[in-house]
């Protein structure tokens, strides 16, 4: 079909696209396996502004990114050695921030030392 870049673009849009509506059908399917409770609850009230923090970060990166490309090869070059160059150096704090995650998420799932406030 000769789109290139474009072509892998759209491919992966329509994948996601058919990989989110089968599990919605699927969720729909099984409407016992979800259920609103306490721990949803404030697992919600966490997670969404942190979604929305990530969601505007990102939007920020590709305008920046968009910006960038318009300045040149030479410009777009150096951003995308900055880019990762920043990605290297933030591997061990990622890896730790992951790793530590899963910690505090057994911690709170066991009730050890975790106290509503």
């Amino acid at each position: 079909m000769h789109l290139d870049a474009s072509g892998a673009a759209l491919a992966t849009v329509f994948a996601q696209g058919i990989s989110v509506l089968f599990a919605l059908i699927l969720f729909m399917k099984r409407k016992r396996d979800f259920s609103f409770n306490t721990h949803s609850i404030r697992a919600l009230k966490i997670g969404i502004p942190l979604a929305l923090q990530e969601f505007l970060t990102r939007l920020s990166f590709l305008a920046l990114c968009a910006f960038v490309n318009c300045l040149g090869l030479e410009a777009s070059s150096g951003y995308g050695v900055a880019c990762k160059t920043v990605n290297f150096i933030m591997l061990v704090p990622s890896s730790l921030m992951q790793s530590m995650a899963s910690f505090v998420v057994q911690n709170v799932g066991a009730s050890n030392g975790y106290r509503n406030g």
